[in-house]
């Protein structure tokens, strides 16, 4: 029997994927939504093998006027109390963090991470994380992580880089799913990110990714390896 995914982005032009491409691969199912553009999220998150939310324009933290960040925040807390294995990258990360009391929010200097930037496993993601010196990274929020969450990694600027609720739930604020091929259509999609202090020019981008990109590539073969986990 097929894994099923459910895999949750925000808008339609975020819909390819690398790890959507892994997953069917190995043999999965992928169910899209993509809530911000008024499709409904599941009533049961349990109906699935697992859960995929990727990247977004928005923060969690507007939550109070954006009601679809709202629905998503409590169907996260849903998911992952019921069991239901998540991934969440970059905006999914900071989902799941904001979802268990994580806060999230900008540095007090507006610095963003916009390209690869050198990442550092904890002593709890050593493991995981063999291998892999940089990820590629597009966001200027990040998040505290919340009580019971075990950090598996950081960054120079970004201290929880990843981590992991339970045995489960993963969050990472780097984007395994963006090929290099991926990179110029992404830089010019959002101007408010890749105009801030601290992010590459594109050029950069492109060239660091010639070096970096294989490693993120094995890495996200490795995570796959492991998640989802199946429930008990």
């Amino acid at each position: 029997m097929a894994t099923r995914i459910l895999y949750l982005i925000h808008g339609h032009a975020l819909k390819e994927s690398r790890v959507a491409d892994r997953l069917v691969e190995r043999g999965a199912e992928i169910t899209w939504c993509s809530h911000i553009d008024g499709e409904r999220l599941p009533e049961d998150p349990g109906g699935f093998d697992g859960i995929v939310v990727g990247g977004g324009m928005d923060s969690v933290n507007r939550a109070p006027e954006l009601p679809y960040m709202a629905r998503e925040l409590a169907f996260v807390r849903k998911a992952v109390d019921g069991g239901t294995p998540y991934f969440g990258i970059c905006l999914g990360a900071q989902l799941l963090a904001a979802a268990f009391g994580g806060k999230v929010g900008p540095r007090a200097d507006a610095l963003a991470e916009c390209g690869y930037h050198s990442i550092t496993p904890t002593a709890a993601g050593r493991e995981l994380f063999a291998g892999v010196s940089h990820a590629y990274s597009f966001h200027y929020e990040g998040a505290d992580l919340p009580n019971g969450a075990v950090a598996l990694a950081s960054s120079p600027d970004y201290p929880n880089h990843a981590f992991r609720i339970g045995d489960h739930a993963y969050g990472v604020q780097f984007y395994p799913d963006c090929r290099p091929d991926m990179i110029p259509a992404w830089f010019a999609l959002a101007p408010e990110t890749t105009s801030r202090p601290g992010a590459q020019p594109l050029a950069e981008q492109l060239a660091a990714a010639e070096r970096h990109d294989d490693s993120m590539s094995r890495w996200l073969d490795r995570f796959l390896d492991r998640w989802p986990t199946p429930r008990r």
